[in-house]
């Protein structure tokens, strides 16, 4: 298993709108590929975690690198794993530029402080922390 993280600003800002058409396309590719993660948003910046077969990573990030929308894109951190850290969630997200928004039932609540459905303790460090320094 290899997981890979990196952040991104996309071209131009994102709507929640788009945000939502994007979640729609990805997710389900996502799903076929054995793709998982989560995909955060915040002040015109995004942070990725994905998950699976290295190869698979690999071909997406090589993807995500050559797509016109986003520029200065950034690997964080890659590495080979254990396990993964999000097995559930073909692409959790949260916007964390619009905090009064509903969250759709088909993403995370992993970043709702009162969520009691998340047990931050069941990710690594390194995810903790990368976490913690996007949403500050």
């Amino acid at each position: 298993m290899y997981q890979l993280i990196y952040m991104s600003i996309p071209c131009q800002p994102f709507s929640p709108d788009e945000i939502q058409k994007l979640l729609q396309q990805t997710v389900p590719n996502n799903k076929e590929k054995g793709i998982t993660g989560i995909l955060l948003y915040k002040k015109s910046n995004f942070m990725q975690v994905l998950e699976g077969e290295e190869s698979v990573v690999k071909a997406l990030y090589a993807k995500i690198t050559a797509d016109s929308r986003h520029r200065h894109v950034t690997t964080l951190t890659s590495e080979h794993i254990k396990e993964r850290e999000f097995p559930d969630w073909s692409m959790a997200f949260r916007d964390l530029s619009h905090e009064g928004q509903e969250i759709k039932k088909q993403f995370s609540d992993l970043l709702i402080p009162e969520s009691r459905n998340v047990d931050p303790s069941l990710y690594s460090q390194r995810v903790r922390s990368f976490l913690k320094i996007f949403m500050d």
